[in-house]
């Protein structure tokens, strides 16, 4: 459910579009530059998730796993934490807190991630 998502996110580098639309033509979407390709991606991944039962946002996992009072209590940690994890370092975009936090809430609420 996060991957959309953070290829949303990541997209915005140059570089990373050009990643992603390599990975999106490799398995045959169509898209006529960068980031119709990217965007066939996401499409792709989205669609894979519905055929899985994936929801497409936390807030809907396992019928409401948390509930929108606990997840805004705990954003900022869960920002902070997560921004400060080894693994975030080698991401092609750099993130702050509060672009954690964004990126958090647009997995929480299923929003696009126009930043």
């Amino acid at each position: 459910m996060y991957l959309p998502k953070v290829i949303q996110f990541n997209s915005k580098v140059a570089s990373a579009q050009k990643r992603y639309a390599e990975i999106a033509k490799f398995i045959g979407l169509k898209g006529s530059d960068d980031a119709e390709l990217t965007k066939a991606l996401i499409e792709e991944i989205n669609e894979m998730n519905r055929k899985l039962e994936i929801p497409s946002c936390i807030r809907d996992y396992e019928g409401g796993i948390i509930d929108e009072q606990e997840f805004l209590e705990k954003l900022k940690t869960v920002a902070e934490l997560a921004v400060g994890d080894a693994c975030t370092g080698s991401n092609p975009r750099p993130v702050t807190n509060e672009q954690m936090e964004k990126l958090l809430t647009c997995c929480f609420y299923d929003r696009d991630v126009d930043f």
